[in-house]
């Protein structure tokens, strides 16, 4: 029973549920008001046959995908988000750039510190803080990583409609074939 649950009864809203009632010669498929323990059925009709909802839904939904216009605003609003997915990550990414920069520049000034001076205190200071940065090197070079694999990984919203057509084209093939 495909559409269980997106269905709903035109009268009283509850959502439908697939059942079987069985015929004479075979089982007929039904959409009946999902129970609600306590709540009885007030409703005109009581169950619709499957095959005729189905027939419905499904002639609707092609109308639907099929309109002028309805992959265009598919397509606009997945540049909407992949565009803003992009943004999110490029500012990720330009921030980790900055504080690796950073953080080099730290490293660099802490071992000439530490190679000008004798005093075993201060060397063993900036031993620690070198410890201490070059893990925060390595927490934001993961992040960098992470960035530059999810860029990589954005895809181009024509790409993804034009899948998206030839999905639907395979589909409405298919279904025309299945039982």
């Amino acid at each position: 029973f495909l559409f269980t649950g997106p269905a709903t009864c035109g009268e009283c809203g509850r959502q439908l549920v697939g059942s079987t009632g069985h015929g004479q010669k075979r089982d007929i498929r039904y959409y009946v008001h999902r129970p609600i323990e306590g709540k009885s059925v007030d409703c005109s009709i009581k169950r619709y046959r499957a095959d005729e909802i189905e027939s419905a839904l499904e002639d609707h939904l092609l109308r639907v995908i099929n309109q002028a216009g309805y992959l265009d605003g598919v397509e606009k609003s997945v540049s909407a988000s992949i565009l803003s997915d992009r943004e999110s990550v490029v500012t990720q990414k330009n921030s980790s750039s900055k504080a690796l920069i950073q953080i080099d520049n730290d490293i660099k000034s802490l071992v000439r510190l530490q190679m000008q001076t004798d005093n075993m205190e201060l060397q063993n200071l900036y031993s620690a803080q070198l410890i201490e940065l070059q893990e925060q090197r390595k927490k934001e070079r993961e992040t960098l990583d992470r960035c530059e694999l999810a860029l990589a990984d954005i895809i181009d919203p024509k790409k993804f409609v034009s899948g998206l057509q030839e999905g639907l084209k395979r589909l409405q093939m298919a279904w025309a074939k299945a039982n």
